[in-house]
């Protein structure tokens, strides 16, 4: 559940899902090759992104994405 923020600000949170598209948080149903945090390699699209503090800020506090910890998000 994302964080509480006050109800006038709201349209924030569903302005980010709807820039955002079909993003989903990992579920149970999510797959990935054993070993893909060590062979995954970066994409040229992702040098376009903005700055790492800003994409945690939407994923994490705003849309309420979970926190795994350290090394759990990638570039």
């Amino acid at each position: 559940m994302p964080k509480s923020i006050p109800p006038e600000l709201e349209w924030i949170r569903e302005a980010a899902r709807r820039a955002l598209g079909p993003v989903f948080p990992v579920s149970e149903s999510t797959s990935a090759d054993r070993d893909f945090l060590f062979t995954a390699k970066r994409s040229e699209a992702s040098r376009d992104l903005p700055p790492y503090y800003l994409i945690y800020f939407v994923l994490v506090d705003l849309l309420g994405f979970k926190n795994l910890g350290q090394f759990e998000k990638i570039s």
